[in-house]
């Protein structure tokens, strides 16, 4: 999303559809909580040629927040710490030409780049104190 006059568009997506087939298409995209504007980056979007009945994002409705703990860091983290999703999942619900309805879910599972664990040593682009196991390592491209 761009910030255009203190709100967030997509511009650059109008742009990229503008004269084509698509920029008639309904569009449905992940949101602030309050759902009053796109977030700042990473953002997910559908754009569908048939109309879009429903659409909501899930974070962690389904299941609770996870937690997590370094355990093969030296020490180990003592406690877990809540995480989150970077990117919700969009749920858009359209409507085919037959009256049926299509359940889309446009997310996104890339990981994030891994951070190193404390205390390893980095060997050949993957490091293992030999106390932490296999666990422990810490991967760079």
């Amino acid at each position: 999303a761009q910030t255009v006059n203190g709100g967030r568009t997509f511009a650059a997506l109008d742009q990229l559809v503008t004269d084509t087939a698509y920029a008639s298409f309904q569009r449905v995209s992940t949101t602030l909580a309050d759902g009053s504007m796109p977030f700042d980056v990473r953002n997910l979007v559908v754009l569908s040629r048939f109309p879009i009945a429903s659409h909501r994002q899930i974070r962690h409705e389904i299941t609770p927040q996870p937690a997590y703990r370094r355990v093969t860091a030296i020490p180990p983290d003592t406690s877990a710490i809540d995480i989150t999703w970077e990117r919700p999942i969009l749920l858009a619900v359209l409507t085919l030409p037959d009256g049926s309805a299509l359940h889309v879910l446009n997310l996104h599972l890339k990981s994030k780049i891994p951070t190193d664990i404390q205390d390893s040593t980095r060997r050949n682009f993957c490091g293992t104190p030999r106390q932490a196991g296999p666990r422990g390592r810490s991967f760079r491209q």
